[in-house]
C-alpha cells in the first residue's frame, strides 16, 4: 500500500496464488472493500486488454473460468454505468 492507502500500480504477486507485499494501515484508516474491488477491477481489465478483448482468454491467467470472469467484469462495468 502506498501512502494514500491504495496499492501501487507496480504490485505483482510473487507467484501464482501468493501475494507478498508490505502493508501499512494509514492512521486515518481505509476502505478495504474499495481497495480490494479496485485491485480486482484493474487485474480484470488488464487481462482483458492483454487478451485482445477475448474474455475466455483473459480468464485463464487469472485462474478464473469464463463465467467467473464475465460475472466479475460485468459487476464492475454495471457499477460504472450507475455512477
Amino acid at each position: 500500500l502506498g501512502e494514500s492507502g491504495v496499492l501501487g500500480a507496480g504490485y505483482r504477486p510473487e507467484s501464482k496464488g501468493e501475494a507478498t507485499f508490505e502493508v501499512e494501515v494509514p492512521d486515518e484508516g481505509l476502505d478495504l472493500k474499495k481497495v480490494l474491488q479496485d485491485l480486482e477491477r484493474r487485474y480484470l481489465l488488464a487481462a482483458l486488454e492483454k487478451a485482445g478483448g477475448k474474455k475466455s482468454e483473459a480468464a485463464k491467467p487469472l485462474g478464473l473460468t469464463f463465467r467467473e470472469f464475465r460475472y466479475r467484469l460485468d459487476k464492475y462495468l454495471k457499477k460504472g454505468e450507475e455512477d
